[in-house]
């Protein structure tokens, strides 16, 4: 029996075709041959050729709707090929199937209203042959072209940087790290001596910790018996603050978490850059003879205080939050005649409630919010209700989407549990 838990993704992996090894890639130093498109978005036409954006440099950006890591760099790339106009192109290449026409244009449009300004880099949709001949496992994943169409180096996202972008166009040979994706990872395996504990005794238990490993996708897995007892624990290129979450079996938000010994430290990821989330995350592994849950959390957090230095406890305090609240007369207008649940708030796109129930629409805002959402309209009818997208997900707006229902959100004080993160004393 095993539970799986995903927490934070830094590098994404894929579970798609560009997953594939394939024997046609690419590596620094091949050619790259002329491919056509013919799903381009934010182009002078809807098809084109690599050729087209052949330029001093052309770096192709594998990417999806879900990799923030991926999205964090677009803004950069667009003022870079704003200043190198005549010398850089970006092309955004997506790795995902699931990247479509309306979800790209709701992400952009998510982007100029954050950042104030249009992104100008075109977008190939639907793509298979780029990504076979440039296979990868984890995004981002970045193809260095020159002007020769030759493959000068194949990155992660921390050589994507001005000053690199910059050296390169300006000739003066930045040197690149390249991007070594591990794949093949068996995870029912301890994680340092994969291929050995086959040909031995097996490990019977052991706890380590270790800093973040590039070129491998953040996850975690936790493994079980068959009476539910823990075996193993694997938390990969975490942040401190989500070892720390779940070694206390408490999910929320980061920003939610209160830390009132230590703001500014390696446990506050909030507004932290890329670099200082990789530089401040880490690789957990418990193996134990079957204990219960508890137990192993116990372990864990040992071990967290052991060798991090910080410890947790979650305390019922007042706190501030937003509360549901409703017109009954008017909500009633809008009972669902249905019968099955078809709920697709979490959908990028055409965000329905369909015979569902006010603590669902809860829910779907308490992850949307800065702030806990909690339902008190006491509404026990399921109802049909619309979100239309106004490229917005602020308080203000969901309050004029809700106002017709009948529906109010207003903001209170409720007794709810915090997790209280603390630096233990040496």
């Amino acid at each position: 029996m095993k539970h799986i838990y995903c927490l934070m993704i830094l590098l994404c992996p894929l579970f798609s075709s560009a997953g594939r090894q394939q024997s046609v890639a690419l590596k620094v130093g091949d050619k790259v041959p002329f491919i056509n498109f013919k799903n381009v978005l934010q182009y002078k036409k809807p098809t084109a050729g690599l050729i087209d954006f052949r330029k001093k440099l052309l770096l192709i950006d594998f990417w999806a709707g879900f990799c923030s890591a991926c999205i964090k760099k677009f803004p950069m790339l667009d003022s870079m090929q704003d200043v190198y106009k005549d010398d850089f192109n970006v092309l955004l290449i997506s790795s995902s199937p699931s990247d479509t026409r309306e979800s790209v244009a709701r992400l952009f449009r998510n982007i100029r209203n954050t950042r104030g300004g249009q992104l100008r880099l075109p977008v190939i949709l639907s793509d298979t042959i780029a990504n076979e001949l440039f296979s990868h496992l984890y995004i981002p994943h970045y193809i260095w072209v020159d002007s020769l169409f030759t493959v000068v180096a194949i990155t992660g996202s921390d050589d994507v940087t001005p000053g690199k972008i910059a050296g390169f166009i300006q000739d003066t040979k930045p040197v690149f790290t390249p991007k070594n994706d591990k794949g093949g990872l068996d995870m029912d395996q301890p994680l340092y001596i994969n291929g050995i504990a086959a040909n031995n005794p097996p490990l019977l238990a052991r706890s380590a910790l270790a800093g973040y490993i590039p070129g491998m996708g953040a996850r975690s897995r936790i493994n079980s018996d068959i009476k539910g007892n823990v075996t193993k624990m694997l938390f990969i290129n975490q942040p401190a603050v989500y070892l720390l979450m779940a070694a206390y079996h408490y999910y929320d938000k980061p920003g939610r978490i209160r830390m009132p010994q230590q703001q500014g430290s390696m446990v506050d990821i909030n507004g932290k850059s890329e670099e200082w989330l990789i530089a401040n995350s880490f690789v957990y592994e418990l193996i134990t003879p079957p204990v219960p849950m508890s137990t192993a959390l116990h372990y864990m957090q040992d071990d967290l205080k052991r060798w991090l230095g910080f410890s947790a406890s979650i305390d019922t305090i007042a706190t501030d939050c937003y509360i549901l609240k409703a017109d009954s007369v008017v909500l009633k207008k809008y009972i669902s005649t249905g019968k099955k649940n078809t709920n697709t708030l979490n959908a990028i796109s055409g965000r329905t409630l369909k015979s569902g129930s006010l603590s669902e629409l809860a829910g779907y805002l308490d992850s949307k919010l800065p702030l806990h959402v909690l339902d008190e309209t006491g509404f026990i009818y399921r109802i049909d209700l619309v979100l239309p997208d106004t490229g917005n997900d602020d308080l203000e707006s969901f309050r004029l989407t809700l106002a017709p229902y009948g529906i109010t959100i207003i903001k209170g004080e409720r007794d709810l549990p915090n997790l209280f993160i603390y630096k233990s004393p040496n």
